[in-house]
């Protein structure tokens, strides 16, 4: 595969709009989403009312409201590790990386950036947060990085990456129309037979509908906080559960991520390979997060999500 010169060719895409809060032009688009399954559970408030304007919104509008909260940003901003199944599949792919053309899609504000610049200078972050940019710019004012949304990269050249990365998750929070689309995008944007390597939750895993739940403890003050922290996540998971929606082998549900904040997409193995062969891909391995590959019969139900490299066909 064709390498590209780093820096400048990568500083300024036009990815679709809106500034970046310290200025630095760029721009970020808002598509629509499709249908997002084929059954939902009605979801209602508390009193019994339907909360209809979260059921109304689509997932990607309800976990932008997250991803721009400031303690998020902090709390993203203080993440600089890179988890071992990551480091386990970067070395693996070592020959795929090195000086390669890497597009970092759902960067945030950084996380996987060095570890991905220690095999290659080629590198460009994604992310369609401009709080999450623009803490990325404070850390690595010299690396080029973008506000852009996965689903419609307009100012990538077709064929432009070696290697794309979606990493923690950032597939699963739009809806599956758009899923499908970042999937498809994604794609374009690669060289041919280009590495496609990125996260999902996992439908299998045994926790994955979880419920707020309190955490009982016989200290009076810490129990007291615990019981708050319970009101908020029922309170949350009471407007958001109207929006999820279930689909033959995956699902959109409020999950317990950020106090019951977001709607993750969740995913069967088989039907995320099924998935990637739809949209032009090849998948060449799974991983738990531990870092152990999974052959076809290995019991996936104690890994909250996985890891799947694919290759463009």
């Amino acid at each position: 595969m064709a390498s590209a010169p780093a820096g400048k060719d990568f500083a300024e895409p036009d990815v679709g709009g809106a500034p970046a809060r310290n200025g630095r032009t760029t721009r970020r688009s808002s598509p629509g989403q499709g249908n997002q399954g084929s059954s939902s559970w009605p979801g209602q408030g508390f009193g019994g009312r339907p909360r209809r304007a979260e059921a109304a919104m689509k997932p990607d509008e309800l976990n932008r409201r997250t991803w721009e909260r400031r303690d998020v940003v902090r709390e993203y901003a203080g993440r600089d590790a890179v988890w071992t199944v990551e480091k386990t599949i970067f070395e693996r792919y070592r020959a795929d990386l090195l000086d390669r053309r890497i597009l970092d899609i759902g960067c945030g504000a950084g996380r996987t950036t060095p570890a991905l610049l220690a095999y290659s200078r080629q590198y460009l972050g994604l992310d369609y947060s401009p709080a999450m940019v623009e803490r990325f710019q404070s850390k690595f004012p010299a690396v080029p990085v973008v506000v852009g949304d996965m689903r419609r990269m307009t100012g990538l050249a077709d064929g432009a990456f070696d290697v794309a990365l979606c990493s923690f998750n950032t597939l699963d929070y739009v809806g599956h129309e758009d899923r499908l689309a970042a999937l498809r995008e994604i794609r374009r944007v690669l060289a041919p037979g280009g590495l496609f390597v990125f996260s999902s939750h996992n439908l299998n895993f045994s926790g994955a509908r979880a419920e707020p739940r309190p955490a009982w403890t016989g200290h009076p003050l810490k129990l007291a906080r615990n019981l708050a922290v319970w009101l908020v996540e029922s309170w949350n998971h009471a407007r958001y559960r109207s929006a999820q929606t279930f689909g033959e082998g995956y699902a959109v549900l409020n999950d317990c991520g950020h106090g019951f904040r977001l709607l993750s997409y969740y995913i069967e193995r088989r039907r995320q390979a099924a998935q990637l062969a739809e949209t032009g891909f090849a998948l060449l391995e799974t991983y738990d997060k531990q870092g152990a590959r999974l052959g076809p019969q290995d019991d996936d139900r104690r890994s909250s999500f996985l890891y799947y490299v694919a290759r463009k066909l």
